[in-house]
């Protein structure tokens, strides 16, 4: 476990490897044993890089590199950090007292941008999100998953996959959501390296995760965002006996992840027309209940289950739900039992407001839950009513930030129920 250690404290604390400056330079000894440690290749350049310099890079030197398992990009790394330190030797027209000085000398942080290879652009399903990639490393490949994009290296070792969303995802929750997706194909999945990253002007999450599934030891390496336009996964993998081969290609494949997200501004709501807003009426148990909706606002979706009928906002951030049942459920348990269901989700799901409403001539509970669903907080509007009808639950969520853009649209929606 203290190579993991180590590798935490390199990554996420570049800085204090600036800051050192009273410590001793890294030499090639180091760069062996970071290595044979098991550290990535991305790490052990970044410590090349932020250190100070004291590398044999002599023919022989990179020879016997090479031969203890040291990678070409971080051989690059060692033979530019030193042309670096030897060109801030120099004399230079600025005195030492001057300012800016100890700037001058440091080596430039890496760039993640797109590189100039990557001319083949793919659109993600959802969200404001690119993929610039290499026609010549990369080939897209099918995929039966809505949402996700596949990829293939060319090399046949290494593969990525692409998942988008329309529901903004918080940052960090990112680790704890990663993790569980890994841990369905590999019980043993572990985050070995979590780090933000700036990559074509946007911050992003970077993260490592080892795992074995049919027992090959994988590792997975990828950009997560979330921003107001949706959430992105771009993930690659291979076997972690080819990764390091193969790192910086992926590394290269990441980098075309191009961001346009824009913040989400609030629209304010219409005016009421003149005239009457176009309907549909959604009919249940037998003609005795119905919740009437705006097909401006709401298209209902495909249910496979008997009772249960989904609705999609226009604007694909929120969603609707009506559960009827043709057995009588006294109304007032039925809060109770939306809790009790709530939490099978969520152990910590709760009920935030709860009070008698009479709706088109029906008592009925009006309820607001919040439950958070894979590291998501969602926040739930619901009327609940059980009767002679039979039972039902109209139910309104999105994502707990959004709501006030569709508190208006969701109480409309709620206010369609009545009995026939």
């Amino acid at each position: 476990m203290k190579w993991l250690l180590r590798l935490m404290l390199l990554a996420g604390c570049s800085l204090l490897l600036c800051a050192q400056q009273g410590s001793r330079p890294i030499d090639n000894a180091d760069v062996v044993s970071m290595t044979k440690a098991g550290l990535s290749e991305q790490t052990i350049v970044l410590a090349v890089q932020q250190g100070k310099p004291n590398f044999d890079t002599s023919p022989q030197a990179l020879v016997d590199l090479k031969r203890n398992g040291v990678s070409d990009a971080v051989l690059k790394a060692m033979l530019q950090a030193m042309t670096s330190s030897n060109t801030s030797g120099r004399p230079s027209a600025t005195s030492p007292g001057e300012s800016g000085m100890s700037n001058q000398a440091r080596p430039a942080p890496p760039a993640h941008e797109k590189g100039p290879t990557a001319t083949e652009a793919v659109a993600s399903p959802f969200g404001n999100f690119t993929v610039w990639i290499d026609p010549q490393e990369w080939k897209q490949v099918k995929s039966d998953t809505p949402g996700d994009l596949q990829f293939q290296n060319v090399n046949g070792e290494g593969f990525a996959k692409l998942i988008s969303e329309k529901i903004s995802i918080p940052m960090d929750a990112f680790p704890d959501i990663a993790l569980e997706n890994a841990k369905k194909v590999a019980p043993d999945a572990k985050i070995v390296l979590k780090e933000n990253r700036v990559v074509n002007g946007k911050q992003v999450l970077v993260m490592q995760l080892d795992g074995t599934t049919s027992h090959i030891p994988f590792r997975f390496y990828g950009y997560y965002y979330g921003g107001s336009s949706g959430t992105i996964q771009l993930v690659t993998f291979t076997g972690i006996s080819a990764f390091d081969r193969n790192a910086a290609s992926f590394t290269k494949f990441l980098d075309g992840l191009v961001i346009s997200d824009q913040p989400l501004a609030s629209a304010p709501h219409p005016a009421a027309p003149t005239g009457k807003p176009d309907t549909d009426v959604l009919v249940v148990n037998d003609g005795r209940m119905a919740v009437q909706y705006d097909t401006n606002k709401w298209k209902q979706g495909k249910s496979d289950e008997p009772g249960r009928y989904k609705f999609e906002h226009q604007k694909g951030d929120a969603y609707g739900i009506v559960i009827a049942e043709r057995i009588d459920v006294p109304t007032d348990s039925l809060p109770e039992v939306a809790l009790t269901n709530a939490k099978k989700l969520d152990p910590n799901a709760r009920i935030t407001l709860r009070e008698k409403r009479r709706v088109n001539g029906v008592d009925v509970w009006f309820l607001k839950m919040e439950v958070t669903a894979v590291g998501v907080p969602f926040t739930y509007y619901g009327y609940y009513y059980g009767g002679e009808s039979g039972t039902i639950q109209v139910l309104t969520y999105t994502s707990r930030e959004l709501v006030p853009d569709y508190d208006s649209d969701f109480m409309e929606f709620l206010n369609g129920f009545r009995l026939r």
